[in-house]
């Protein structure tokens, strides 16, 4: 999953007087290996509860074509996104929240994988259900679970192989001020490593007066507002997941930014001969962008810019990123976000 969602997290955006929550962490190890809507995530990350809404999001991101290196083909992924998002109950102690989702990435190429000769199929398409479920047991602890279960293939859900389930669970405790400690243990049978071992994570949130950071393993992450129209973020998930956002509100409802993003998007490839085997997109992008709060129910995102560095393979790890691997010219991109909140 991309992660363009951090411009959206309720703990780093302005106009924002609630608690700074460290639920982000959770969150993001799902982020890194499933595709759940952008916003609805952000929802789950806000210590607040009772504030679910419905709401409906679409995101669409064109790439040019350009070249296939040692081929006479062309590739320039188009990649969209659709989420549905529904409170199934909710107060100021509990809340539980169904999100189902769409996602196509469609490759608009003939090439095949260079080396072992097999077709690479262009389109590759993901149906999601998730639930997220979280729970105040005092005023200072707060307990969460999120569940998914997906399957990002060229032909989904074809076999249990092909089926992604991640699952987080959470544990929130204030410290001092708006401080708080993130305890979590994530599930997973598409990390491409360590598949189907729970793996725990830790973290320390703090909040100042035009700081905020998320301090631990394995994310780190930071916001600095030198000035009350402008922003900086920055964060960084071991090995290869960068995302860094500068931003200036020109206008109470609309702001410009630029940022840089170190990303990768993974499938599964349908009668793959190891089903161990993943297909990894990676990318890096120099992106500008308008955002624009239209009114309270309705927001817009234009963005274009810049891809670099792009190349697709199949294999275990980043370590097989030399074997079958189909890498395209640099070029520009463009696309568009927009979310509905009813």
């Amino acid at each position: 999953m991309p992660n363009r969602f951090l411009s959206w997290l309720p703990c780093f955006t302005r106009n924002r007087t609630s608690p700074q929550p460290v639920l982000v962490l959770a969150a993001l190890l799902l982020a890194v290996t499933a595709a759940l809507g952008q916003d609805e995530m952000a929802d789950w990350l806000d210590p607040r509860l009772g504030q679910l809404q419905t709401s409906l999001s679409y995101d669409v991101e064109h790439h040019e074509q350009q070249s296939v290196r040692d081929s006479s083909e062309q590739m320039g992924p188009l990649f969209q996104e659709m989420s549905f998002s529904l409170p199934l109950f909710q107060n100021e102690k509990r809340e539980l929240g169904l999100t189902v989702g769409y996602e196509r990435a469609d490759f608009n190429t003939g090439a095949d994988f260079p080396d072992s000769e097999e077709d690479f199929p262009e389109i590759y398409e993901d149906y999601t259900l998730a639930f997220a479920y979280r729970q105040w047991l005092t005023s200072e602890r707060q307990i969460g679970v999120m569940a998914q279960i997906g399957s990002p293939s060229d032909d989904p859900y074809d076999s249990f192989d092909d089926i992604a389930i991640d699952v987080n669970a959470m544990y929130r405790q204030n410290a001092s001020g708006r401080d708080a400690w993130s305890f979590l243990v994530n599930f997973s049978t598409n990390r491409g490593w360590l598949n189907y071992i729970p793996l725990p994570g830790v973290a320390y949130s703090l909040s100042r007066e035009k700081v905020q950071a998320l301090i631990g393993i394995p994310i780190n992450m930071v916001r600095w507002q030198p000035t009350k129209q402008s922003s900086l973020l920055a964060t960084y998930i071991p090995a290869r997941n960068i995302n860094v956002r500068a931003g200036y509100e020109i206008a109470q409802p609309i702001e410009v930014y630029t940022g840089f993003s170190w990303e990768n998007r993974s499938y599964f490839r349908a009668n793959r001969q190891d089903d161990d085997n993943r297909v990894e997109f990676y990318s890096k992008k120099v992106t500008g962008g308008i955002a624009w709060e239209v009114n309270e129910s309705f927001t817009v995102d234009f963005r274009a810019g810049y891809a670099f560095d792009r190349f697709v393979f199949e294999g275990e790890d980043y370590e097989d990123r030399n074997r079958d691997r189909i890498e395209f010219s640099d070029g520009p991109f463009y696309g568009v976000r927009g979310k509905v909140k009813f």
